[in-house]
């Protein structure tokens, strides 16, 4: 009975408890859903957890979230950065879609600092953060070219349209003369030469820009230029996500030059001979017009035909890139892994671009206390070019004649064979201006024109030069860094982080004899350059909290070394077949401006440093931070090797404060102020010391003796008291955001003094050399910068979005070591420059124009040599000599605002966004006008109402001139560089998510973008592309030179149509 009654106990126990269970069971579902903006964009990487429990996810590319084992009664907790957390009861549903707020304060947004990162309500420094959303639909091979018109004080100019080269970035203007003026590129914590490069735009998860010294300062003495800090994308704990984006388009030249034809041109002539010489009939002869060669190449045009070169040199190119990406991650490790390809046909024939790059990104938790990572970059560039200087190969090609075959035909090897019966080239062949020189033209009226030389710019046609030329530049880089975590204490933090950067780079020239002009040998250079960089830091990082007080403390050590070596050979060739140097008739020293074209060269730079850094705040209301840095650097000799660099900076957020509780509008203002000091180690390498090279001397007993030895190979005295330039700046900021976030920005204030500038100067020549560097100098840039922001539209369907910026800056050479001017003159025309102390320290030293001498009268009344007839009339000092005592100040190449605006507008699954940006004020100056070869067809520097006599004066200058005032360098070839463009236009359609599920996709975005779509530019502007800089020899490379464009760049259309896909 006993046991009957404890069965009967037993069974009804565990039927109670198997009821139990099988309601808990019933009480727990699956839950999944989405999570949007309140715009309806998906929101990715939310964070979906079941409120006080482990179990959650983040939510998927395309903002779906799935959650398993849920209670029915529970309650599901949303969080993301930069928008309001919600809580939601899950009262048994399974499908829960969330919107959530914009959270418009953004106090918990996270921006990257030097060595770490701060909450953007906290900073204390001038800090940009770069919008990126979109970034990658923007058709640029390079990252730093999609930056322009986005961050206030950071300019970016496309001085060259050539595919693949670099832009010219600089961050508050110029502080240095001699030295680099670009910022430090800094790419997951990593410096780096090249670094924008190297990132793809689909790769980036932010981009931040440290304009003041304060913000800067931690990177000491190679920062005075502003620091760019680049943080790719890493692996996320989710589900593995795949995306793919395809672009492809085509690019033109915006303008093209306005040229005129031979026979407009000469048309032109012929009249102006007509009443130039009938008025000139009692001055000697060698004043009157000669126009028989211009009239023997009208000649060559009629019985040819006349062609436009430019036509025949500049394309519709191609572009193409491809960028695919694939993350994965749970708890323990995170991956992320990418590649790319991009290709650029450029609009020069026979030019290319192209570009394979990968990114390899692992970071894993080992344990509570330990942390590792490894990321891993190598990429490859491939640049062609039509010859070994792309500009000068496009300057000939906008100076060719049209009157000019491209090919010989039958009609012209009878014409020359005519009369040269010797000549040996035959139809087919290229033809070249030397081929038609020396030859008896009988022209249209039955003139006959003698021994007559139809000019032309080059020795050969631009189509030969790039038909028989080979320039290929290969570089093949590789990027690895790695780091440890150790972390002690939920507070004390040590990182450990080591790199290895390494580029090769190979450059083969070679060109046929045919392609030289008659009698040059085929020739060929060879260079390739290796680069090594080894960086080593360790960093230890406290934080704590103690009520109202909050401390973050950094301290650190770095060592740096980086080797580079460069070898390079160049030759002369017996044929045109062999181009290997085995094959090389003769090597080649120098070149014919003293170049040193064949040598090798090795370098090492050691830098070792030393950081700390602490950050305050108190009752987060009163913000204090400071840092310091010391650098040694092996550039500098043992007097002045270490530079020290401090900064301090504060903030004040003033609607922490109670009396501003109840000012509805204001959402949040904050003050702050910063000093800090930088560093510039960008010079030359050895400057500090004198270098030695082997030589023969001419000694010792008998006849042709030589006992080698040792000579001072550098014209520059090395200077063993050498030491840092240095920027000191203080910086004044407000941030503020109105109206529920609605209106945001913010306003800063910039005064920074480089000192102890690096110069060259002269020094007697019985030293041996020429010069040496020293540190006398000191110049300033101050300016403001505004950034603001405007929510203009915020509904469910429809918003409009507006970011402005615009920043003016002010360059002042304060001091010149006490000498008040510094003057340079170089190229062809003695092309000047000037460095004045209380001006810009880059300005234009040329002779003002006046007007022009309307009549001969007015000229011979003037007393000027070389003033005639419809010559410019300039301003002298009164000794009726024109000399370097004539020269003023013309201008500056600097800016007086730069600006720029994006509108984003979307509506329901449409997107539209364009970029206006623009620069005022600065001159640029037009090489092209003062060569008589580039005048003669340019129909923009020619006027048709040209002076042509006293009876027909027009209101321009004599159109050609071969001497005299117009081949001077006068103020009449300045030129405003002002300019409004319509930079990026993108359109695009991304497809609701539920019919992107349909076909197999996470989501699809189709889209259209345009760059360079209109330009407006100032009056009078003569030149194709007002931001084009280009140096036509290495006479020209001298830092006061800038502003300077012969022979620049078209601008280019870009009209590109994209794919992106996730999977």
């Amino acid at each position: 009975m006993k046991n009957k009654k404890l069965i009967k106990v037993v069974t009804i126990l565990l039927s109670t408890m198997l009821l139990f269970n099988l309601n808990l069971f019933a009480q727990n579902i699956g839950v999944s859903g989405t999570v949007t903006a309140e715009n309806g964009d998906p929101l990715t990487g939310v964070s979906v957890v079941v409120k006080g429990t482990s179990n959650g996810v983040v939510t998927d590319l395309i903002g779906n979230y799935s959650l398993k084992n849920v209670p029915t009664n529970g309650t599901l907790v949303f969080t993301y950065i930069g928008f309001v957390s919600r809580e939601v009861a899950i009262n048994s549903q399974k499908t829960i879609n969330i919107v959530l707020k914009e959270d418009v304060l953004l106090l918990d947004e996270l921006v990257v600092v030097g060595y770490g990162v701060q909450k953007k309500s906290h900073l204390t420094g001038s800090i940009a953060k770069v919008n990126t959303s979109g970034m990658g639909d923007v058709p640029v091979s390079r990252l730093d070219q999609a930056l322009q018109g986005k961050v206030a004080g950071l300019n970016v100019q496309n001085t060259s349209s050539e595919a693949g080269v670099a832009p010219t970035i600089r961050i508050r203007g110029m502080g240095s003369i001699s030295a680099s003026t670009s910022p430090l590129i800094v790419v997951d914590g990593y410096p780096i030469s090249g670094g924008l490069e190297m990132v793809n735009s689909s790769d980036v998860e932010s981009i931040e820009i440290l304009k003041d010294a304060a913000s800067a300062a931690i990177y000491g003495s190679r920062a005075a230029s502003g620091v760019i800090l680049i943080t790719t994308k890493s692996g996320a704990a989710d589900k593995p996500s795949y995306n793919i984006k395809f672009s492809t388009g085509i690019k033109q030249t915006y303008k093209r030059v306005d040229r005129y034809s031979t026979q407009e041109y000469t048309d032109l002539r012929r009249s102006q001979k007509v009443a130039y010489d009938a008025y000139m009939a009692s001055i000697a002869s060698s004043s009157k017009l000669n126009i028989n060669n211009d009239l023997a190449a009208y000649s060559v045009g009629e019985k040819f035909g006349f062609r436009d070169w430019q036509s025949l040199g500049l394309q519709t190119a191609t572009i193409s890139n491809i960028q695919a990406n694939v993350s994965d991650g749970n708890e323990k490790y995170k991956y992320y892994l990418s590649g790319n390809y991009d290709f650029d046909e450029g609009i020069m024939i026979n030019s290319q671009y192209n570009k394979f790059n990968m990114r390899a990104k692992i970071d894993a938790k080992l344990s509570k206390y330990i942390e590792v990572g490894i990321s891993l970059t190598p990429q490859y560039t491939k640049r062609q070019r039509p010859s070994n200087s792309s500009g000068g190969w496009y300057n000939n090609l906008i100076r060719t004649g049209d009157w000019m075959p491209v090919y010989h035909t039958p009609e012209s090897i009878a014409f020359i064979t005519g009369q040269k019966p010797t000549f040996a080239k035959k139809a087919g062949d290229y033809a070249m201006g030397a081929d038609f020189s020396g030859l008896n033209y009988t022209l249209l009226d039955g003139t006959v024109v003698t021994n007559a030389t139809p000019w032309n710019t080059s020795d050969n046609s631009p189509i030969n030069i790039a038909d028989k030329t080979t320039f290929i530049e290969e570089n093949y880089s590789l990027n690895t860094n790695s780091y440890v975590n150790i972390n002690f204490t939920k507070d004390l933090t040590f990182r450990t982080s080591n790199g290895f950067y390494m580029a090769y780079m190979g450059q083969d020239y070679f060109i046929k004899s045919d392609g030289l002009k008659p009698g040059d040998l085929a020739n060929g250079t060879y260079r390739n350059d290796l680069l090594i960089d080894l960086l080593s830091e360790n960093t230890l990082t406290y934080n704590k909290n103690l009520g109202k007080h909050s401390f973050n403390l950094l301290a650190g050590f770095t060592s740096n070394l980086t080797k580079h070596r460069t070898a390079a050979i160049a030759g002369t060739f017996g044929n045109d077949y062999v181009s290997t140097f085995n094959a090389a008739t003769a090597i080649t020293q120098k070149d014919a401006n003293g170049n040193i074209l064949t040598q090798t060269f090795s370098e090492s730079i050691a830098m070792v440093s030393y950081l700390a850094r602490i950050n305050y705040s108190y009752a987060d209301k009163y913000l204090l931070s400071a840092s310091w840095r010391a650098d040694g650097s092996s550039k500098f000799g043992p007097n002045n090797r270490y530079g020290y660099f401090p900064s301090v900076s504060v903030g004040w957020r003033i609607t922490e404060e109670g009396f501003m509780k109840n000012i509805i509008w204001i959402d949040r203002l904050k003050l702050r102020g910063s000093y800090g000091v930088t560093g510039n180690n960008n010079i030359a390498n050895y400057a500090a010391y004198n270098t030695l090279s082997l030589v023969n001397y001419p000694l010792g007993t008998g006849t042709g003796t030589v006992t080698p030895g040792f000579i001072n190979t550098n014209p520059t005295l090395g200077n063993r008291s050498l030491t840092w330039e240095q920027t000191n700046e203080i910086n004044a900021g407000l941030d503020f955001s109105f109206f529920d976030g609605r209106l945001n920005g913010t306003v800063d204030y910039y005064n920074s003094e480089t000192k102890a500038l690096l110069l060259q100067q002269d020094i007697p020549s019985i030293t041996g050399s020429l010069n040496y560097w020293n540190n006398i100098g000191k110049v300033r840039n101050q300016g403001i910068e505004i950034e603001v922001d405007t929510y203009n539209i915020r509904k469910k369907d429809f918003t409009w979005q507006t970011a402005f910026n615009i920043a003016a800056n002010r360059n002042k050479l304060l001091s010149l070591g006490g000498t008040q001017t510094f003057n340079l003159q170089l190229g062809e025309r003695n092309e000047g420059y000037a460095a004045i102390v209380g001006q810009p320290a880059i300005q234009y030293y040329q002779f003002k124009v006046l007007g022009i001498y309307k009549t001969q009268a007015d000229a011979v009344a003037s007393g000027i040599s070389g003033a005639a007839g419809g010559s410019l009339q300039v301003w002298d000092n009164g000794d009726k000599i024109l000399d370097q005592n004539d020269r003023v100040v013309s201008g500056s190449p600097f800016p007086d605002f730069t600006w720029g605006i994006t509108n984003n507008f979307k509506y329901k699954s449409f997107d539209l966004s364009f970029l206006i940006q623009g620069s005022q004020g600065g001159k640029i100056m037009n090489g092209d006008i003062n060569y008589v070869e580039t005048r003669r067809y340019v129909k923009k520097y020619n006027y048709a109402s040209a002076w042509l006599c006293d009876g027909v004066q027009g209101d321009g200058v004599t159109p050609v001139s071969s001497g005299g005032i117009n081949w001077m360098w006068t103020d009449y070839v300045l030129e405003d560089a002002s300019y409004a463009a319509l930079r990026e236009v993108t359109f695009g359609f991304t497809l609701k998510s539920k019919y992107a599920k349909k076909i197999g996709m996470k989501s699809l975005r189709a889209y259209i973008s345009g760059q360079n779509l209109f330009f407006l530019t100032a009056k009078g502007l003569r030149l194709v592309n007002p931001e084009a800089r280009t140096k036509p020899t290495n006479a020209y490379n001298s830092p006061l030179v800038d502003g300077y464009s012969r022979g620049g760049f078209p601008l280019q259309r870009t009209i590109s149509f994209g794919l992106n896909v996730s999977l």
